[in-house]
């Protein structure tokens, strides 16, 4: 088997995977009185034990997403510099598609069933999906020798981002996964098209996970101090945890993606 189509078999077996795993979450956390119920529950741990004010997490949702757009930014003005067009506009492009594919879903493809629990679908979440795809783009974009330094930023960007809409009681935790998920499609489909040789480098996998673990640990002692109970601040912190998994997971996925040395 020739390099070229080993590649696009793993660039394949990662769409193929997070495909499946969208599709099971949505079923679970959308169409079955469990899922919905376990979701909740998850989102009320977290909000409940939040110590911060309104203001400070709205700045907490927009600050990273406005840090990933610069740094996105200026790594596909280097690409630029360096002739790279295909780079630069598949960034842009997986920007644009995550984005307008998680706004489809939430709009008009996914709904939510009637279990007595809310109708009104917040699957996938839109500031997730948006910090998401620019440290997706910011890593696409980046020269191999820094990509592992984007990778951490945008992992740390999206942890908070994703925190800060459970703290905040705009969405909960699937839909801060979905986002990922939708995110990690689009790096798929982009590195097919930019012909990646999906290989996961240690650096890019150390950076992502300290990203994401420093940025949670930050985000437990600021904005998730129990009030009550100290079982309560350990469920909000398995969830908290399990979001910066997925954020670190999701950045690594995405370095895999992109264009190897």
């Amino acid at each position: 088997m020739t390099p070229a189509r080993t590649s696009r078999r793993r660039v394949g077996a990662v769409a193929a995977t997070c495909a499946v795993a969208l599709i099971a979450l949505t079923w679970f956390v959308l169409r079955t009185p469990t899922g919905q119920r376990w979701d909740l529950q998850a989102l009320v741990d977290v909000a409940t034990c939040r110590s911060l004010s309104s203001g400070t997490l709205v700045l907490l949702g927009r600050v990273p997403i406005a840090v990933m757009a610069g740094l996105a930014v200026v790594v596909m003005l280097h690409a630029l510099v360096r002739r790279e067009l295909r780079v630069a506009a598949g960034s842009a492009i997986l920007v644009l598609g995550a984005n307008l594919t998680t706004q489809l879903l939430k709009h008009e493809v996914l709904h939510r069933s009637d279990a007595g629990l809310g109708t009104l679908n917040s699957l996938p979440s839109g500031h997730t999906t948006m910090a998401a795809s620019l440290a997706a783009a910011a890593v696409v974009a980046a020269p191999v020798r820094v990509r592992h330094v984007a990778a951490g930023v945008g992992a740390a960007a999206v942890t908070v981002t994703g925190c800060t809409t459970l703290l905040g009681w705009w969405h909960r935790p699937s839909d801060v996964i979905a986002a990922v998920l939708v995110v990690v499609l689009w790096s798929a489909a982009v590195g097919a098209v930019l012909g990646a040789r999906p290989a996961a480098r240690r650096q890019d996998v150390v950076f992502s996970v300290g990203g994401a673990l420093v940025s949670v640990a930050a985000m437990i002692g600021s904005g998730a101090r129990s009030v009550t109970t100290g079982d309560d601040l350990v469920a909000a912190s398995a969830v908290l945890v399990l979001l910066a998994v997925v954020s670190a997971a999701g950045m690594a996925a995405c370095c895999a993606l992109a264009r190897q040395p």
